[in-house]
């Protein structure tokens, strides 16, 4: 399915994803693809329940899940304010899933990243804006993840 998604084939995509969980319910990757589509599409409430679903079957990767989950951007704002908003509200949450990982006890379990499966995040830099703090929070996080 997402190697359709690659070749522009969006439909064909969707298809065999859902296919893919139909027959396989707790297959992460489809979910996770789905999630991705999804998010790619505008459409974060439905990327997030997909996140939410591959956060629940996860045998390996709930917490990278997790932070992609607090990642969900809209590719198009409406306005200035509303993209500059969705920023705040991004580091706001990824600070906080830093300061619950740095409790005692807390910490999440190792992460490996497999980039020939997994979306890696991904977003529009806009001219004037500033996403410095952003980025690093995010360097931050994965590197937690992967500690």
């Amino acid at each position: 399915g997402a190697l359709l998604g690659t070749m522009n084939r969006k439909e064909e995509e969707v298809y065999w994803l859902e296919k893919a969980i139909e027959l396989e319910p707790t297959m992460e990757h489809a979910l996770t693809n789905l999630a991705g589509y999804y998010q790619d599409e505008g459409v974060l409430d439905k990327a997030a329940d997909y996140l939410a679903r591959a956060e629940q079957v996860s045998r390996f990767s709930s917490s990278l899940l997790k932070l992609r989950g607090l990642m969900l951007m809209s590719p198009v704002h409406s306005s200035w304010e509303e993209m500059v908003e969705e920023r705040v509200a991004m580091s706001r949450k990824v600070t906080q899933l830093l300061q619950f990982y740095s409790q005692p006890g807390m910490a999440p379990q190792k992460v490996e990243l497999d980039t020939s499966l997994d979306r890696i995040h991904f977003y529009i830099q806009y001219d004037g804006l500033n996403d410095r703090h952003l980025q690093e929070l995010i360097a931050s996080a994965y590197l937690v993840l992967m500690e």
